[in-house]
């Protein structure tokens, strides 16, 4: 590992000091830095490790590189090479700490790996050696800054030259560098980042600042790209008539699978025999035949009608449901609706469980509409025949293969651990985890004590365990 190599290196290099002397590590990845002092009787000693990596490569013009070849026992590494040096003083440019000017010596007071020779501030830590008003001094060392004549201390724009100090809005932040140069804000305050004082921000949140010129800030604006100052939405789907590409219908998402412009939401059902339409990227709908064009809208949401507990809805934790509707299309039935789902959400036991199922407000059920052969665990697609319209959803029982599971576990088998949760259920009355189909073991009825034998009996290989349903 790099950082321990590093950190020996430091150990070596102070343990090994005698006389000034410069290390620099250097490796392919971004430098970090590190310095360690050593005193000795005749000098400091400093140690440099820019770079850490898996390729490490050490050069020192002292006589240390024997005894720091052993300590760090990198002696194939540490071989000195032929070097660039350009300034003449036998420092290699790579680890020379003032490349350009001539420093055998190395001298580093402030040890900001910056030396003496080439510092702009040789008295104090500046490694970026940041020098606003580009004189001798560095910002860290220079009393003034922008070079305008005002002192950094009583100066209203420090790095910003303007020797006349005005200040219209008296914030004691000069016009020259105020953020809001006509309103009092001391503070500077600029959420957006934009350089302008959210005192005078008219988009304080907006660093874009209204770009479409409509005034309305893209924060709050339903139409960012297109200019609408009255922001009119008439489906009310925080999309903007002027840019909505369903303007009449809801449609939030604004999905268009074959980007025609125009979204899936309204898209027409043509006149035809028979008709496909694809409403949306995972849903087609085919109709036997369409006598009156119109419009199939589909819209989908995290909640529906409520399911039965038997029911888990697809995606399990994020449950999805399709409204769908038609607008003026007159169509022969059955209807054939298919829809693909994503494999990775689910395990080969759910998959098969898998079913389309349509809500009957009328009965309030949700019926299986799912046709032979799917679903299609290949094609990862299921599809459903229905007379009418109104919410779908892709379900599977909660109870897969065969009853028991009564503690909800994920591994859907019965076990010990489900003896001991109907235990739990009949002795102390604690609820048992495992949907309604799955506690119902022996399926007739009530969770009892007969429940917990037909477990026993599974376990104990006397009987097996009826079939979810």
């Amino acid at each position: 590992m790099s950082e321990p190599r590093s950190i020996l290196f430091v150990a070596a290099a102070c343990m090994l000091a005698t006389s000034g002397f410069w290390v620099e590590s250097r490796a392919a990845e971004p430098a970090r830095h590190y310095a360690a002092v050593a005193s000795t009787s005749e000098s400091p000693a400093a140690l440099r490790v820019d770079s850490l990596g898996a390729s490490v490569r050490i050069r020192t013009t002292s006589g240390v590189m024997a005894a720091l070849r052993k300590a760090a026992g990198l002696s194939a590494a540490l071989s000195p090479d032929s070097c660039l040096d350009l300034d003449g003083d036998l420092i290699c440019n790579e680890v020379d700490n003032c490349p350009a000017v001539s420093n055998s010596g190395q001298e580093d007071a402030d040890l900001d790996l910056i030396g003496d020779a080439c510092d702009n501030c040789p008295g104090v830590l500046n490694g970026d050696q940041k020098n606003t008003d580009g004189d001798a001094f560095g910002d860290a060392c220079d009393s003034d800054d922008d070079d305008d004549g005002i002192p950094d201390a009583t100066d209203k724009c420090p790095t910003v030259s303007n020797p006349g100090q005005e200040d219209g809005d008296v914030d004691l932040i000069g016009d020259a560098c105020d953020n809001c140069p006509s309103v009092s804000n001391a503070d500077q305050q600029d959420s957006d980042g934009d350089r302008i004082g959210d005192i005078c921000d008219a988009c304080p949140l907006d660093s874009s600042n209204s770009p479409d010129g409509d005034a309305v800030c893209n924060d709050v604006d339903n139409c960012r790209s297109v200019a609408n100052p009255g922001q009119e939405d008439g489906d009310i789907d925080l999309v903007g008539d002027a840019c909505d590409n369903c303007p009449s219908v809801f449609n939030p998402d604004q999905a268009d699978w074959n980007n025609d412009g125009k979204g899936n939401a309204c898209e027409p059902t043509p006149v035809g025999s028979p008709v496909t339409i694809q409403p949306l990227a995972n849903m087609t709908i085919s109709f036997p035949g369409v006598t009156t064009e119109g419009t199939t809208t589909v819209i989908t949401s995290p909640s529906g009608p409520p399911t039965s507990a038997d029911f888990d809805v697809f995606p399990f934790g994020a449950p999805l449901f399709y409204r769908i509707s038609t607008t003026g299309v007159n169509f022969s039935t059955p209807v054939r609706i298919c829809i693909t789902y994503s494999d990775s959400l689910i395990t080969p036991a759910q998959e098969s469980a898998l079913r389309l199922r349509h809500y009957i407000p009328a009965t309030d059920t949700w019926d299986d509409i799912t046709i032979s052969p799917y679903p299609d665990i290949v094609a990862n697609v299921i599809c459903g025949e229905t007379n009418n319209f109104s919410f779908f959803a892709l379900m599977k029982t909660c109870c897969t293969g065969t009853t028991g599971n009564t503690d909800g576990s994920a591994d859907d088998v019965a076990d010990i651990s489900d003896v001991f949760a109907v235990v739990d259920y009949l002795g102390a009355s604690i609820p048992l985890s495992g949907c309604p189909q799955e506690n119902d073991v022996n399926k007739d009825g009530p969770v009892d004590i007969s429940d917990l034998f037909a477990i026993i009996d599974y376990l104990s290989g006397a009987a097996a365990l009826p079939m979810c349903q």
